[in-house]
Order: C-alpha cells, then sequence, then structure tokens
C-alpha cells in the first residue's frame, strides 16, 4: 500500500529559556525506534538526527524506563508506549462510537477504511479497518502522512478557515511525490477549494502510483470537521469514477451515522479508562 514517510513534526517558536533540548532528543528518539522496529543505534540516530553517543545514552534510559527494548542488534517499543496512545483515545468520543460504522463500511465496500485526525501539516490515523483479503495494509494506527496529498489530509485542510489555511500552508515543503502530486502551493489550494465545494476528496495516485483514495469529514457537535474518514484502493482494480459514485455515498452514510452518535456521546471518556478517585 503506502509507505509512511519519515516527517519530523516542527517544534513550535519558544523562548529558549524553556525549551528542554534533552526532552527534544529523547522523544524524537522514541518516535524513531517506532517507525521502523529493529532499526539500529546508527539508524536511530540518524533518523532522529543526534550524535549516536546520545541516541545510546536516551537509548539506555528509555529502555530502563521499559519505554524500548534492545532485539539483537536492533531496538524495539516496549508495550508500555501505548499508555501515551490510550491517553489520548480515551479522550475522544469518536474513537468509542466509530468503530462499528467504520467496520461497517470497510465491509460493504470490501476495502481498507480508516480514521484519521489532522496534526499541523500532517495526518495520523487513529483508526482502521481492512476486510480479510488484504494481507498486509501498511497503515497501521499512528501512521502519518503529508495533509496535501492524501483525501483525508484534503478534507481536513478543506474545513480550515482561509487564514488558518494560509498559516499551515506556510510550513508546508511540497514534495512530488508521483507526477500526480501537486506541484505548487496555488495547484494545491484550488484543489482545496474543490474539496470545499464538493464535500469530499478523491486522490489519484497523489501519495504513491496504483493507489487512489476518496474521504469525506466527520463533524463534531458544533458541525466541525473533526476527523475525516477514507478509503485505500488498489488503482489497477478500482476507476477513479467508481469512488466517486460507489465509495463516497458510502463513506458520506457512516460518516453521517458516526457524526450523529458523537452529538449524543458523552464529553468525558468513558469509565473504564477513568482513574479511580483518591
Amino acid at each position: 500500500m503506502i509507505d509512511e514517510p519519515g516527517t519530523k513534526p516542527e517544534v513550535s517558536e519558544i523562548n529558549p529559556r524553556d525549551r528542554i533540548i534533552s526532552l527534544e532528543r529523547g522523544l524524537a528518539v522514541l518516535a524513531a525506534v517506532g517507525r521502523g522496529p529493529g532499526m539500529t543505534l546508527a539508524e536511530i540516530a540518524a533518523e532522529a538526527g543526534v550524535s549516536r553517543a546520545a541516541a545510546r545514552r536516551i537509548l539506555i534510559t528509555l529502555a530502563n524506563l521499559d519505554y524500548v527494548e534492545q532485539r539483537g542488534n536492533g531496538f524495539v517499543v516496549r508495550p508500555r508506549v501505548f499508555e501515551f496512545g490510550y491517553a489520548y483515545l480515551s479522550e475522544q468520543p469518536l474513537t468509542a462510537v466509530a468503530g462499528r460504522h467504520l467496520e461497517a463500511v470497510a465491509q460493504a465496500l470490501n476495502e481498507f477504511c480508516s480514521i484519521a485526525v489532522a496534526s499541523g501539516v500532517e495526518i495520523v490515523h487513529i483508526m482502521r479497518e481492512a476486510p480479510q483479503r488484504f494481507m498486509r495494509p501498511e497503515i497501521p494506527i499512528g501512521s502519518r502522512f503529508p495533509a496535501y496529498s492524501t483525501a483525508q489530509g484534503r478534507v481536513l485542510l478543506a474545513a480550515l478557515s482561509p487564514e488558518a489555511l494560509d498559516a499551515e500552508l506556510d510550513k508546508l515543503t511540497i514534495t512530488q511525490f508521483t507526477s500526480h502530486t501537486a506541484r505548487s502551493r496555488e495547484e494545491l489550494v484550488a484543489s482545496i477549494e474543490q474539496v470545499r465545494k464538493l464535500g469530499y476528496a478523491l486522490n489519484d495516485q497523489e501519495m504513491e502510483y496504483g493507489v487512489r483514495s476518496a474521504a469525506v469529514p466527520i463533524l463534531d457537535r458544533d458541525g466541525h470537521a473533526l476527523a475525516a474518514l477514507g478509503t485505500v484502493v488498489n488503482a489497477s482494480e478500482v476507476p477513479i469514477e467508481q469512488l466517486r459514485t460507489r465509495a463516497i455515498p458510502e463513506l458520506r452514510a457512516a460518516a453521517d451515522r458516526i457524526s450523529a452518535d458523537l452529538r449524543m456521546a458523552p464529553v468525558s471518556a468513558p469509565r473504564a479508562f477513568r482513574r479511580p478517585a483518591s
């Protein structure tokens, strides 16, 4: 399917006296381990942008805290890292109500489907569902992709105000993944405007040759785009017109059901995730 690009999150400008460089490096190393199971010390250092000596000390510390583990010459994350993810997911009514609808639309389309949220100029997949015929959809939960070159990302960019969109695009460097990728900011803005008018996004091999996708917004109780529901298909099997006429209606119906459930969902986290009172 699609390989996750090795992007690094941007750090907002803050007072240098408030910035903890060692913490930034530690998180960069932990993120690097998570991107490539079994990466060596040298590979992790290069991915995180730190020296091998610094990476080694950080990995020893993370291993001592049970966040990573050395296996042979490589390093892998330990289950404890899920504490961060569960803390986020447990606060999201979306993950509590969307599961059955996501499963249903994946079965209806017989294609990989997922829900993604915005993270600056990227999207992050927080839920996914695939029919059994998919042996290896390489889009695990937590995968990040550039928003501008994905259908789900375009849906979320289209939901921004003109001022917010300009601010996000100012941070963007367009990479030409394929000959179909937008080549300029003007071309990208035009495609986002089209998504605003249509209410959905189609992507024809802009991220990877042989891959098409479609997406629609999931709205919160105030009618704002909270996330994007999308599907990814094989371009040799599914024409772009079939995405428009079949996938989009199915995705819209599922997104509407999720949005309706969200309007009735409690705002607070499910009880199973709450800490007991002290």
